[in-house]
């Protein structure tokens, strides 16, 4: 199984000369696995880097974010002031 950064990383890949920025959920090049290692870039858990690459993956289609259909939160009323004594 392919490595998956869980984090930003910029870095040069494949001879190139400007830097290239990965996002958490990208795969990791080759000839970025040591430095990605190195500065704990690369996610362990398999089921984690499932979930990052999924969700990278609906990022760069342009799917909606399945948390942000949560439902908004109730208003709540103002709270009640205590009744001042005379």
């Amino acid at each position: 199984m392919t490595k998956v950064f869980n984090k930003t990383f910029i870095g040069c890949t494949g001879g190139d000369v400007y830097a290239t920025t990965f996002e958490s959920g990208d795969d990791v090049p080759d000839d970025l696995l040591d430095a990605a290692e190195a500065t704990e870039s690369i996610e362990t858990d398999d089921k984690k880097a499932t979930a990052l690459r999924k969700a990278r993956q609906a990022e760069l289609s342009g799917d909606e974010d399945p948390a942000a259909e949560k439902k908004p939160a109730k208003e709540k009323a103002p709270a009640k002031k205590a009744a001042a004594k005379k």
